[in-house]
């Protein structure tokens, strides 16, 4: 559901512009009636900055690492649907294996089948040399240097690994069928980009990276989104005070990625237990787009019951009307 924040107005200098942001997996806007107090203990930053999507390249070393990766020669590049999109792909090639790099935006999309065993071939052929949970982080942070990614950029605690397991059904010759031990199939990890520190809300097209590695360690598939941002405007951070009435006057939005879809509004007391700042921006960040920072206000809800309900909300970080 697109929830169109439309208390979010920048204003530049004597340009002012409606930014429209697309909070997709938000549940709509929340005004409790319960009295809302604050007893978080975290410290937030003095100020934030909103950025905005500009033009950028891959360096020629980049480049150059990325087709080695790819095991792609420039002679390789393909007709692309999109003249900023570099598409490399060999003619009729089986497995497939694909590389599409956007350099203007940042992106970079490979596909490698013949990476990972063809799950119709086993048990004839059974996965090797996939790398254990423990040696991810280490493979995707030698990705992106080859990338000239900047490494500290990454959020260092937001992880989320990835197993493509298979269970297959074998032939024992005396007791009949019998299920087999799930088999990891390729392994990876998806991390997030932060900006002065402070992490994306999600994934995708926003801002991260991830790969899978398959047989030997080689890539199964690698996508990353990182784009060159430019500081358009800097403002202090919200007082608890304002954070606290925004919420009360229905600002706040429900955040219901986290599972979570039980937000009372009549409850005894709401009260605060924490707050982190994140940046988001419109599916697809394009060129241009607007990244905003924004608050993740955690609640627990007294409803009188000895079962509190716990929830959070995303909320404005600084004040949009009084700039």
């Amino acid at each position: 559901m697109k929830i169109i924040l439309s208390y979010l107005l920048i204003t530049i200098g004597s340009v002012s512009f409606f930014f429209e942001e697309t909070f997709q997996s938000f549940g709509g806007l929340y005004k409790p009636e319960a009295p809302v107090v604050w007893a978080a203990t975290n410290k937030l930053p003095e100020s934030v900055k909103v950025y905005k999507v500009v033009p950028q390249s891959f360096s020629s070393t980049a480049i150059s690492n990325l087709l080695k990766m790819a095991f792609f020669k420039l002679f390789n590049r393909q007709m692309s649907f999109d003249k900023q999109t570099w598409h490399f792909r060999y003619r009729d090639e089986y497995p497939i294996r694909i590389l599409d790099m956007t350099p203007s935006l940042g992106n970079i999309h490979y596909f490698d089948d013949n990476a990972s065993v063809d799950v119709s071939k086993m048990p004839g052929e059974m996965p090797h040399g996939v790398p254990r949970e423990d040696e991810l982080d280490k493979l995707a942070f030698a990705a992106l240097q080859k990338l000239e990614i900047n490494t500290n950029e990454i959020a260092p605690k937001i992880r989320r690994q990835m197993n493509n397991n298979v269970t297959l059904l074998g032939t024992n010759w005396t007791n009949g069928q019998v299920t087999l031990p799930p088999t990891i199939l390729f392994r990876g990890v998806w991390m997030v980009r932060q900006i002065d520190g402070i992490p994306y809300n999600d994934l995708g097209a926003r801002g991260g990276f991830s790969i899978n590695f398959g047989n030997d360690a080689k890539i199964h598939e690698m996508d990353l989104c990182w784009r060159k941002l430019e500081a358009i405007e800097t403002h202090k951070v919200a007082t608890p005070k304002q954070i606290m009435a925004w919420i009360k006057s229905g600002k706040a939005s429900r955040w219901v990625i986290d599972d979570n879809n039980e937000f009372p509004e009549k409850a005894k007391q709401l009260t605060i237990t924490n707050v982190a700042p994140y940046y988001t921006a419109p599916e697809g960040n394009p060129m241009g787009a607007t990244n905003m920072p924004f608050l993740k206000v955690e609640i627990t809800a007294d409803t009188g019951t000895t079962n509190p309900i716990s929830f959070s909300l995303a909320c404005p970080i600084f004040d949009v009307e009084n700039k």
